[in-house]
């Protein structure tokens, strides 16, 4: 009997230390909740185990089930949060990648992209340009007379339509959804 106290005892202190340095191995805080439950039950489960024994209850495979839990209920939150990860890297190449190409073609209308800011769908069509603003220069070597700057601006509207078409052709973001703004 008292043999059996002593290893109910050291299973408890086991644990213990067990679950402490599992919490202070977790990084993730989205694993937290997890992990405080699946380990709560296993200290009910160790703590109820005298009783049990008693009733002739088999132990072992209420741990193994719970651990089965625990490691596919681990493994799904890994793989959610690897696909949110996955997104967010998709996006920022995406936007990097229409960054480089829209800096290429505004130099061909002489303009220079000062700034971009991109809003993305991200419910139902996922990665969808919902909204790109872009703000433009004209290129310093082109800034050299007002006559110069005048002229500019009387082929800043022609220029906006052929960029917003552009823009639709080769990205399909509708037209109504571009606003550019010309930095003087």
């Amino acid at each position: 009997m008292t043999e059996s106290i002593q290893n109910w005892v050291e299973n408890i202190t086991i644990y213990m230390i067990f679950v402490t340095l599992l919490y202070k191995l977790n990084v993730n805080k989205a694993f937290q909740p997890y992990l405080k439950l699946i380990t709560g039950l296993l200290m009910i489960v160790l703590l109820v185990e005298p009783v049990l024994r008693l009733k002739n209850v088999d132990f072992s495979e209420a741990l193994q089930q719970e651990m089965s839990r625990f490691q596919v209920d681990s493994v799904r939150i890994s793989q959610d949060i690897y696909q949110e990860k996955s997104k967010e890297m998709i996006l920022s190449s995406y936007q990097t990648q229409l960054q480089q190409t829209l800096r290429a073609e505004l130099s061909s209308y002489g303009l220079y992209l000062q700034n971009m800011e991109v809003e993305f769908n991200q419910k139902e069509s996922y990665g969808e340009i919902e909204r790109l603003f872009l703000e433009v220069s004209y290129q310093q070597n082109l800034q050299e007379s007002q006559e110069d700057l005048e002229a500019q601006e009387s082929l800043t509207k022609i220029r906006e339509l052929k960029i917003k078409q552009w823009l639709k052709e080769n990205f399909q973001v509708p037209e109504e959804k571009v606003e550019i703004k010309l930095k003087k």
